[in-house]
C-alpha cells in the first residue's frame, strides 16, 4: 500500500468494528503503556503516552484510537504530520517486531461521566476528578489500542496539586516535588489489564487505611462524607475481607491484584465499576440518612458483584463485547452467592427471584429482546449488553446451570476455565469447553438453548381431578428442555400448607401429567404453584383456581421463595394484562405487611403504586391511592418506633399522601416528627418534598427551606427533580431547559428529566410530547450517548391526554425517520411498554 493512502477510515466516527478489532488483535501484541497525566485544577488537562508493542503480518501500519488533541506524535523515532489523525484515529506506520508510539495531547474534563469527569463540590469549593471508560472510552483520556483483547501492562504517573490524593489502579511507588504546588505521583507497573479497566480518581479525598485484612484496603471519599464514611467503614471492609476469602476459595486462587481502593466518586453514573485494584462507587453507597437493611443488603451485593469481577472480568476478559456476559452474569451470580453462603444476607436468592428475574422476565419479552451473548457488530453495539439480559437472566442462567452440573463440578469447571486463560481473554466457547472437561451434561447444546437465543418460556400448572398438568408455552425463544419443581398446596385453619413438591421434566410444548399422590403431591389442591423453588429461569402462570386462592391467602404461606414465585407470577400478570391492577393493589394492602423482609414490603408497595400510576384506571387512581394510603398509616401507626418498618411505612404514607391529608406530615418540613423515634434527615424531607411538589404544595420558600438545610450535591439533584415535577407551566418548561443545557452535568440533567413526566399532569406534558419526538434526532445525532439514551427512554412520553397519538407518532418515526438501531430499539420497546400500559388500563377500567 502506497505513502499517504488513508487505509483506516473509520466506519463511523468514535466506533470499532469487531472486523477492524479482530484485525488489529492479529497484528499487535505485547503491549506496555507509559501514560503520565498533567492534571491541573482546570477544564483542560495534557497526556504524555509511549505505547511499546511487537507488530506481526503484511501491514505496515495500525492504528490507534483517540478522542483528544495530538500536540505531537512519534512513531520509531519519526514525528507524524497532521494527517496521521483524522479526529478519531492515529495512523501510524509499524516495523515488523518492536514499535514506539509517542504522543503528546490535550484533552478538557467532561461532565457527561465518561472519559474524565470533573465535580466540584458545592459545599468546600474543591475539584474532583475521576475516569470511566467501559466500553470504549479510554481513548478519550489517552491514545490506545481501546480494545478488551489487547491487553497490557500500564504504568501510570500523574502529576495534581500538592492537596490532591490520587489512586489508580497500582500502588505509588514514588512521590516527587512537581512545579510549585504541584506534586507527581508514580505509580507501578500493572499486571496485563484492558484499557477500559484503567482508572485515576484524584482530588482532595479524605482516606481510611486497613492493613488487618486480606489485602490493603483503602476507602477514599470527599471531606464532606468522611462521617458516613467513617460511620460504614467497618462493615463495608468486613464486606471486602469477606468477599475476597470467600471468592479466592471458590475459585481456587486468590485476590490477584496486590491492593485495592474504594473510591467513593461524586457524580459516578452507575453503582460501581470494578477497576482492578481501584473500585469506584457512586456516593450513595455512603448513606448520610438512615436507611433501612435493604439498603445494606444492596450495598454488599454491588460491593461483592465488583469483586467477583476482579475474577471474572479482569484475570479472565472476555475477548470482545459478544461475551459481557462472561463477566457481568457472573458477577451478579457470584454476589448473591457469596451473599447466601458468607454474609448475614442469608436471603439473597429469595431478593434474586423477587428483583431480578422478574426484570429478567420483562425485558426477554420486549422487542429486539437479545441472546444473552448478544451479536456486537461495533462498540456502539456493545452499549446494548449493559442490559438485564445479560446481567440478571444470564445469572439466573448460570445459577440453573450449577444446579444441573452439581454443586463441585460447576466449580470445578470455573476453576479451569481461570487456570486455562489467566490474564488473558476467553470467549463462550473457551467457557463451554471448560465446563465440558467435567461436566456429566452436553453444556454446548445448553449455551445453544439458553445463552445463544432469547425468550423466556411460560410455565403453568393446573390441578384436575386426575392430577397436574404442567406445560411449557416457549415465546419467542421456543421450547426448551428443562426440569422445574412444581409444589401443590392446600388451605386449611393452619394456612397455605404444602403437600409436596415434584420436579418435572419438560422437553417441548405437550403437556406432562402427574398422577395424584405421586411424589407426594395432593389430591385436589387448592394451588399448584411451578417453579416454586424459583431456580428454573421461566415465566409462571397460575391457573385461575391457584391465582384467586394465593390472592385471598398469599400471607398465609410459609415458604418465602414460594411467596416470592408467586409475586412475581401476579405482577407479570398485571404488566400483561391479565390482572386488573386495582387487584393486585388488594393483594399487597392484604398480605405484603406480613413480609418478615422490611425491603421486600418496600419493593411490593412500590410495584403497587406503580400499578396504580402506569397500569390502572386513570379515572379511579386518586382513590386507589387513597386505599393505599390509609393502609399504610395504619401499619405506620402500628410499627415499632425505631424500627425498619416503621421506616418503610412512613415512606410509604409520603409517596401516597393525598392533598387532603398533607397536614399530616407537615412537621416534617420544621424538621419536627409526629412519629416516636422518627429522626428527620434530608432523605425523609426530600421524599416529603417530592411529593408535595407532585401535589402542587410546594411553592419556592419551601424549596429554598428545605435546600438550605441540605445544600450537599444530593440535595441540590434532588431539588432540581422536585422543581421539575411541580404541576404548572413555568416548572416544566425551566425543567425541559434545564434538561437540555449541555453546560450541566449529566447528574443535573438526569435529576430535571426525572421530575417531569408525572401522572396526573397529563395535560401539562401534552404539548412535551410533541418536542421529543422534534428533538430526539437532534438529540441523538449531537450530544454524549449517555445523555441521548437517558434523554430517549426517560422523556419518551407516558403520561399524555392522548396515548395512541404517541403510538402513532412513534411509529412514523420507526418508519420513516430511519433512526439509528440503538435508537429504534429503544423507540420499541418504549412503545411496547405504553402499549401494555394501555391494555392494562383498559383491564382495570373494566373492572
Amino acid at each position: 500500500m502506497t505513502e499517504g493512502e488513508s487505509v483506516h477510515p473509520p466506519a463511523w466516527p468514535g466506533i470499532l468494528t469487531r472486523e477492524e478489532a479482530a484485525e488489529r488483535a492479529a497484528q499487535v501484541s505485547d503491549l506496555t503503556y507509559q501514560v503520565t497525566l498533567d492534571l491541573p485544577d482546570d477544564v483542560e488537562y495534557s497526556s504524555d503516552t509511549v505505547i511499546r508493542f511487537q507488530a506481526y503480518g503484511s501491514r505496515r501500519d495500525t492504528f490507534l484510537d483517540y478522542a483528544g488533541t495530538p500536540v505531537r506524535i512519534e512513531c520509531n523515532g519519526r514525528r507524524l504530520g497532521p494527517s496521521a489523525f483524522d479526529g478519531t484515529r492515529i495512523v501510524v506506520p509499524v516495523d515488523e517486531g518492536a514499535n514506539e508510539v509517542r504522543v503528546l495531547g490535550r484533552a478538557a474534563h467532561g461532565r457527561s461521566g465518561v472519559g474524565i469527569h470533573r465535580f466540584r463540590d458545592p459545599v468546600d469549593g474543591q475539584t474532583y476528578l475521576h475516569t470511566k471508560f467501559q466500553p470504549f472510552d479510554a481513548h478519550r483520556v489517552y491514545p490506545c489500542f481501546d480494545q478488551p483483547d489487547l491487553k497490557a501492562r500500564f504504568e501510570f504517573t500523574v502529576e495534581a496539586p500538592d492537596s490532591w490524593h490520587v489512586v489508580t489502579n497500582t500502588p505509588v511507588v514514588g512521590k516527587t516535588v512537581g512545579p510549585p504546588g504541584r506534586t507527581r505521583w508514580v505509580f507501578g507497573r500493572s499486571r496485563p489489564m484492558s484499557t477500559y479497566l484503567t482508572s485515576v480518581a484524584a482530588g482532595p479525598f479524605r482516606q481510611i487505611a486497613f492493613e488487618r485484612g486480606y489485602v490493603p484496603i483503602t476507602l477514599s471519599a470527599r471531606p464532606s462524607l468522611v462521617d458516613a464514611l467513617e460511620r460504614d467503614a467497618d462493615e463495608i471492609v468486613e464486606i471486602i475481607d469477606g468477599g475476597l476469602d470467600y471468592f479466592g476459595k471458590l475459585f481456587g486462587r486468590p485476590y490477584p491484584f496486590g491492593k485495592l481502593d474504594l473510591v467513593f466518586a461524586p457524580e459516578y453514573g452507575f453503582g460501581a465499576m470494578e477497576h482492578p485494584g481501584a473500585v469506584t462507587a457512586n456516593e450513595r453507597l455512603l448513606f448520610t440518612s438512615r436507611v433501612t437493611d435493604e439498603s445494606r443488603r444492596r450495598r454488599s451485593e454491588i460491593l461483592l458483584h465488583e469483586l467477583a469481577h476482579m475474577w471474572f472480568g479482569n484475570l479472565v476478559t472476555m475477548r470482545w463485547w459478544d461475551d459481557l456476559w462472561l463477566s457481568e452474569s457472573f458477577a451478579v451470580w457470584a454476589a448473591a452467592t457469596a451473599q447466601a453462603d458468607a454474609t448475614r444476607f442469608a436471603g439473597a436468592w429469595i431478593w434474586f427471584v423477587h428483583d431480578a428475574m422478574v426484570a429478567a422476565r420483562h425485558a426477554d419479552e420486549l422487542p429486539d429482546s437479545k441472546p444473552v451473548a448478544l451479536e456486537v457488530v461495533d462498540t456502539d453495539v456493545a452499549r446494548l449488553g449493559f442490559s438485564p439480559i445479560t446481567y440478571r437472566k444470564g445469572a439466573a442462567l448460570l445459577r440453573q446451570l450449577a444446579a444441573d452440573l452439581g454443586k463441585d463440578r460447576f466449580r470445578a469447571g470455573l476453576r479451569a476455565y481461570l487456570d486455562g486463560y489467566a490474564w488473558g481473554n476467553a470467549d463462550s466457547a473457551d467457557f463451554v469447553g471448560a465446563l465440558d472437561g467435567v461436566a456429566d451434561v452436553d453444556v454446548a447444546a445448553w449455551a445453544d438453548s439458553w445463552i445463544r437465543r432469547a425468550g423466556v418460556s411460560t410455565i403453568e400448572g393446573r390441578a384436575d381431578s386426575g392430577g397436574v398438568e404442567v406445560t411449557q408455552a416457549g415465546g419467542s425463544g421456543g421450547v426448551r428442555r428443562f426440569s422445574v419443581d412444581v409444589g401443590t398446596y392446600r388451605l386449611s385453619e393452619d394456612g397455605l400448607s404444602q403437600c409436596g413438591v415434584r420436579s418435572v421434566d419438560l422437553a417441548g410444548a405437550d403437556p406432562v401429567r402427574i398422577t395424584h399422590g405421586a411424589g407426594g403431591l395432593a389430591d385436589d389442591p387448592d394451588a399448584v404453584i411451578p417453579n416454586v423453588s424459583g431456580s428454573t429461569y421461566a415465566k409462571v402462570r397460575l391457573d385461575v383456581q391457584s391465582r384467586h386462592t394465593l390472592m385471598r391467602s398469599l400471607s398465609r404461606l410459609d415458604d418465602p421463595m414460594a411467596r416470592a414465585v408467586a409475586w412475581g407470577a401476579l405482577w407479570d400478570d398485571v404488566r400483561g394484562a391479565r390482572l386488573a391492577a386495582r387487584r393486585f393493589v388488594s393483594c399487597v394492602i392484604d398480605h405484603a405487611g406480613a413480609e418478615q423482609d422490611s425491603g421486600i414490603i418496600e419493593l411490593l408497595w412500590g410495584r403497587a403504586i406503580h400499578a396504580v400510576q402506569h397500569y390502572g384506571d386513570p379515572a379511579d387512581a386518586e382513590h386507589v391511592l387513597g386505599r393505599l394510603f390509609r393502609a399504610a398509616q395504619a401499619a405506620l401507626d402500628d410499627s415499632e418506633p425505631g424500627s425498619d418498618r416503621q421506616l418503610v411505612w412512613l415512606r410509604m404514607v409520603l409517596a401516597t399522601l393525598p392533598s387532603e391529608h398533607a397536614e399530616l406530615a407537615a412537621p416534617l418540613v420544621h424538621g419536627c416528627s409526629p412519629w416516636p423515634q422518627v429522626v428527620v434527615d434530608p432523605d425523609l424531607r426530600w421524599r416529603h418534598l417530592s411529593r408535595l411538589a407532585v401535589l402542587g404544595r410546594c411553592d419556592d420558600h419551601l424549596l429554598a427551606m428545605t435546600a438550605d438545610v441540605d445544600p450537599s450535591w444530593d440535595g441540590h439533584c434532588r431539588g432540581l427533580t422536585v422543581q421539575a415535577a411541580r404541576p404548572h407551566v413555568g416548572a416544566k418548561e425551566n425543567g425541559w431547559q434545564l434538561a437540555m443545557d449541555e453546560t450541566r452535568s449529566l447528574a443535573e440533567r438526569r435529576a430535571a428529566m426525572a421530575g417531569l413526566p408525572q401522572p396526573t399532569q397529563e395535560p401539562l406534558l401534552a404539548a412535551y410530547a410533541d418536542r421529543y419526538f422534534v428533538e430526539l434526532q437532534n438529540v441523538w445525532a449531537t450530544q454524549e450517548r449517555e445523555f441521548a439514551i437517558a434523554f430517549a427512554r426517560t422523556l419518551y412520553p407516558r403520561f399524555v391526554p392522548d396515548p395512541a397519538r404517541v403510538l402513532a407518532h412513534t411509529d412514523n418515526l420507526l418508519t420513516r425517520g430511519a433512526p439509528p438501531p440503538e435508537l429504534s430499539r429503544i423507540l420499541r420497546q418504549e412503545r411496547v411498554e405504553l402499549a401494555m400500559a394501555i391494555s392494562a388500563r383498559a383491564l382495570d377500567a373494566g373492572g
